[in-house]
């Protein structure tokens, strides 16, 4: 007997007929209103754009935060990533290779979520598709599986829909984003499912970068920051997530 053929997520995100949102409908919250200890005082974390193995950077980043995030790119595969603590993590950008992020503590798996005391719930997704993959080597730059899977895609929305997630730290950035900040109307399977996650629940911030260029606009009911390479921003946790954007260390 002929195995069933798995869907494709970039045909089930296209035909939005055959994605079940019966468990899935969109909730904003007003800033603070999410706050589960009001007692608590505010948080910041700090989300580091694109690095391309710059660790000398990367350790001048850090420098005096707690906590720190960098959004994809960081360098794994090309350099060796230190360990900086369990405060500082990292997630997976196209230009990292999958099997050294996976072997690295601070890599934050694909489609993790994070709950703190405070109350936020923070969701992490990595990956994305390159645009340079033509003028790249398989397995020394650019790796086949620089996107999730069909089969990961699709748990990850399903991760989301449970979390509902307060804040959203990805590589790359939903496909309507995409257009209205930098005019690139071009879908890949990241950013429809990236699209799906954005059409179930609409975060109050999300961080991304690989665009390499620094943004920060209100799209429907969401705050979207692009992080440049290199640039930081540092996010206080709780709400209503005041930014403060390159402060020095």
């Amino acid at each position: 007997m002929k195995e069933a053929q798995q869907p494709r997520v970039s045909d089930a995100l296209m035909d939005k007929s055959r994605i079940d949102y019966s468990k899935t409908e969109s909730i904003v919250l007003a800033p603070g209103q999410w706050r589960a200890r009001p007692d608590q005082p505010p948080q910041v974390m700090r989300f580091i754009g694109d690095l391309h193995g710059n660790m000398d950077l990367y350790r001048t980043k850090i420098a005096g935060c707690k906590m720190s995030c960098q959004v994809g790119d960081m360098g794994a595969g090309f350099v060796d990533v230190p360990d900086m603590g369990k405060g500082h993590r990292f997630i997976r950008g196209n230009h990292d290779d999958p099997a050294a992020c996976r072997a690295n503590p601070q890599w934050v798996k694909d489609g993790a979520s994070f709950g703190f005391k405070w109350g936020d719930s923070l969701f992490c997704i990595g990956g994305a598709r390159s645009g340079d993959a033509a003028h790249r080597v398989e397995g020394v730059s650019w790796w086949r599986d620089e996107e999730m899977s069909d089969a990961e895609c699709f748990r990850a929305i399903a991760e989301y829909a449970d979390v509902r997630p307060e804040i959203v730290v990805s590589h790359d950035c939903p496909s309507r984003v995409a257009e209205q900040m930098f005019g690139v109307k071009e879908h890949s399977r990241t950013r429809l499912m990236l699209d799906t996650m954005l059409e179930m629940n609409e975060p109050a911030v999300w961080v991304f970068g690989h665009w390499h260029q620094l943004r920060d606009e209100l799209i429907g009911r969401t705050r979207f920051i692009c992080l440049g390479e290199g640039d930081h921003v540092d996010l206080e946790m709780g709400g209503p997530y005041g930014a403060v954007f390159n402060a020095v260390p």
